[in-house]
């Protein structure tokens, strides 16, 4: 691999505000754990189409990357459009549980994502019949649900008839569902036989100290627009951002841009690893750790 991006050397002589612009654009980093879930959802999504779709419960700490792995997998299953058609279709529909777990607003969020009219004073049952068309209409193979833990925010009785809804999508129009959450979204479906027997979790651990770590570092120092190499996957280079990160990598990628932006901030050609403590970032206190 060469040393950094072709996008981040043709930085390295640019404005201070192109630099830093590029440092906190989002990307795509690669690892393997990763790479098997990804592969999990291509094989769910290949399959041919059953009545008991495979399910998955994406699992991890907050800050842990699974925003961006669905992030990924719904950019690279993208709407598109058969010749002759006059609507979309779409692989794979994602949403995010909303917080008061609330069946109309759950329905609302579909109807939302699918671009189909209704009004917030409509029944459940009128949402949910045009969630229904919707999604079969639309040749949807995978409802992706994100923040899943949300679930436990309800009330028993409004928790399972969230439950029967995912149950019924799945089985009538045989769609797979991907929820997505922290381990307390294991405990949220204990005592839901169906649905723990079809939600198959896939846990992306704490990251540990190891060479796995040091080879993500070097992965995010690629995309870094400096003329000489910072070398973070170095071991004490690493251990410093390991212990502030706690093996959280999203709060990683997060420590080594501010260390960049530090850096270019004072036109250096390179990041210091003594930088790291001058940097304004601190693991927000609000944070869900499990």
């Amino acid at each position: 691999m060469e040393r950094i991006s072709n996008k981040a050397e043709s930085l390295i002589n640019a404005k201070q505000e192109l630099k830093l612009a590029y440092v906190y654009e989002d990307k795509w980093i690669q690892y393997d754990m990763a790479s098997l879930a990804l592969a999990r959802l291509e094989t769910m999504l290949n399959m041919p189409r059953k009545l008991r779709p495979v399910s998955m419960l994406l699992v991890g700490r907050t800050n842990n990357g699974k925003s961006s792995i669905l992030k990924r997998f719904c950019d690279q299953n993208p709407p598109y459009r058969l010749d002759g058609e006059s609507f979309a279709n779409y692989p794979v529909l994602k949403i995010t549980l909303p917080a008061t777990a609330n069946i109309g607003a759950l329905y609302g969020k579909i109807l939302q994502k699918t671009y189909t009219p209704y009004r917030y004073s409509d029944s459940p049952e009128k949402k949910e019949s045009k969630v229904f068309s919707s999604l079969k209409r639309l040749q949807v193979k995978i409802l992706v649900v994100d923040e899943f833990q949300n679930i436990l925010s309800a009330t028993d009785k409004k928790r399972f008839t969230t439950f029967q809804m995912l149950r019924d999508i799945s089985s009538e129009l045989n769609i797979s569902i991907v929820a997505a959450g922290t381990k307390m979204a294991l405990s949220a479906i204990k005592g839901d036989d169906t649905l723990e027997s079809r939600l198959i979790p896939f846990l992306l651990p704490k990251w540990e100290l190891n060479e796995e770590f040091q080879s993500l570092l070097a992965s995010v120092e690629y995309f870094m627009p400096f003329i000489e190499s910072s070398n973070i996957s170095d071991p004490l280079f690493a251990e410093a951002i390991y212990y502030k990160c706690d093996g959280s990598i999203g709060d990683a990628i997060q420590i080594v841009q501010e260390i960049a932006a530090f850096a270019i901030q004072h036109d250096r050609s390179k990041m210091l690893l003594s930088d790291i403590d001058k940097i304004n970032w601190k693991k927000s206190s609000n944070k869900v750790i499990v």
